[in-house]
C-alpha cells in the first residue's frame, strides 16, 4: 500500500526536504516494491525518494549510502546532475560530503574484500581493517547501533594472530582478547564472541576471564553463555565434552538439558554433520559392539573413524587408532 508523505512545511528549506524524504525512503527500504505518496500526488519507490533527495541537496550522505544499499553489486545509477555512479562510488561520494559516515565506511569493506583497498576522495586508500575502524570509531561517536559496532570489532579480532593488537583510532591498542570482551560490552549476547575467548583462554592458560559486566567465567562456564546466546555454535558442545572428566560425567546446558560426552558430540553433529573433531570424539565414547544414529544411519566405531579420515584423510589419530583395531583384530 502506497505511504503518505507527510506535506512539506511553507519554511522548509531544500535540505530539509531532502533529509525528509531519504528518512522516508528508509522506511520504505524492507519493501522495495512500497510507494510514497508525496504531497504533489507523485509517487515514488525507495529509489526514487532518494535520487530526489539528491537532486535537492547533492551533499546529503545518507541519500548516497542508502542509495548505495539500495544498488547491485554490478548496476550503475544515474544520479540527477547526470553523474553516473556504481555502488563503491555512492558510498565514496557519501564520504565526501560526511567524513564521518559511520555506515559508508562499513558498506565498503565487503567491496574491499573483492576489489583490494579503496580510494576515498580525500585520497586515503583503505583496506578492510583500516575501513572498519572508521566505521567502529565514528559508529561511537555518534553512539548508534551499538550491536553493530560489536560485530565491527568482532570482525577485527578473527584475522590477529597471537599476541597481535589493534590500533582504533581513540589510540587505544588491543588484543583478540580484548576486542572480544568489547564486543561482549555493546552486545552481551552475541555468542561467538564468548566462543573465540575459550580458544584463546586455553592457550594462555587462563583458568578465568573476567567479563565486562563483572561476572567471572571458567571456561566451561564460557561455553555455555555461548550457547545462551546460539545454540548453533557445534564448537562449544565438543569444548564441553572435552572438558567433562569422564564418559559419565555430565554438564547442564542453557536450555536445561543435561548431556554427557556423547550426547554433546552428538549434538555438535545435529549442526554441523561434517565435524571431523566431533566425529572421532564421539568414536572414543564408543565399544567395538556399540553403534549410534546419525542422520537416519547407524554408526560403529570403526565407521566414524573411516568418515573421519574421509572428511579429513590428514588426521594423525584417527589413522592410527584404526590401525590399532586392525591389529588387534589380527590378534584374536
Amino acid at each position: 500500500a502506497p505511504a503518505a508523505a507527510a506535506a512539506a512545511t511553507p519554511a522548509e528549506t531544500r535540505a530539509e526536504t531532502a533529509l525528509r524524504l531519504a528518512l522516508l525512503a528508509a522506511d520504505l527500504a524492507p519493501t522495495p516494491e512500497r510507494v510514497a505518496t508525496l504531497p504533489d500526488g507523485r509517487k515514488m519507490n525507495c529509489r526514487q525518494l532518494l535520487l530526489e533527495a539528491l537532486r535537492l541537496d547533492p551533499k546529503l550522505a545518507s541519500a548516497y549510502t542508502n542509495l548505495g544499499y539500495n544498488v547491485s553489486p554490478t548496476e550503475r545509477v544515474t544520479l540527477p546532475d547526470g553523474r553516473v555512479m556504481s555502488k563503491t562510488d555512492l558510498y565514496v561520494e557519501a564520504l565526501r560530503w560526511d567524513r564521518g559516515h559511520w555506515s559508508a565506511y562499513y558498506n565498503l569493506v565487503a567491496i574491499s574484500a573483492a576489489k583490494g583497498p579503496i580510494k576515498l576522495s580525500d585520497g586515503r586508500r583503505l583496506d578492510q581493517r583500516q575501513l572498519l575502524l572508521n566505521a567502529f570509531h565514528f559508529n561511537r561517536i555518534q553512539n548508534e547501533q551499538p550491536k553493530k559496532a560489536a560485530e565491527i570489532l568482532f570482525r577485527l579480532s578473527m584475522p590477529l594472530s597471537s599476541g597481535e593488537t589493534v590500533t582504533l583510532l581513540d589510540g587505544r591498542r588491543l588484543t583478540e582478547m580484548h576486542l572480544l570482551l568489547e564486543a561482549i560490552k555493546l552486545d552481551p549476547d552475541r555468542g561467538e564472541a564468548y566462543a573465540n575467548i575459550v580458544p584463546l583462554m586455553h592457550a594462555a592458560g587462563f583458568v578465568n576471564v573476567n567479563l565486562p559486566d563483572g561476572r567471572v567465567l571458567n571456561a566451561q562456564q564460557m561455553c555455555l553463555e555461548a550457547l545462551r546466546c546460539n545454540p548453533a555454535l557445534e564448537n562449544m558442545y565438543i569444548d564441553l565434552g572435552v572438558s567433562l572428566s569422564s564418559t559419565h560425567a555430565t554438564i547442564q546446558l542453557p536450555d536445561g538439558r543435561v548431556m554427557n560426552q556423547r550426547q554433546l558430540y552428538l549434538e555438535a553433529l545435529q549442526y554441523a554433520p561434517d565435524e571431523d573433531t566431533a566425529l572421532l570424539n564421539l568414536s572414543m565414547t564408543m565399544n567395538m559392539s556399540e553403534t549410534v544414529l546419525l542422520n537416519g544411519r547407524r554408526y560403529g566405531k570403526i565407521d566414524l573413524l573411516k568418515r573421519v579420515l574421509t572428511i579429513n584423510p590428514h588426521e594423525p589419530s584417527a589413522r592410527m587408532q584404526l590401525q590399532m583395531l586392525a591389529m588387534f583384530a589380527k590378534s584374536k
